[in-house]
């Protein structure tokens, strides 16, 4: 992988504050931020909460729909 290829990965690692970059000199240093994959994991955990909820009342539905008929 060239440099380029690898500084625009850690620009889009840095844009979504995942890890932070210091200079010194032509030396770069990355530290990783965990707490940037806390806040996806968390959406992600009230996302499917959320679609779990939908899901299980249209299952409802649909069992009480093929009661019906």
């Amino acid at each position: 992988m060239s440099f380029a290829g690898v500084s625009k990965h850690v620009r889009v690692l840095e844009s979504a504050g995942l890890v932070d970059r210091r200079r010194s000199g032509r030396t770069h240093f990355l530290r990783y931020k965990p707490e940037g994959l806390n806040r996806a994991a968390d959406w992600i955990d009230q996302t499917k909460a959320l679609w779990n909820k939908r899901l299980s009342k249209l299952e409802a539905l649909l069992e009480n729909d093929e009661k019906r008929n």
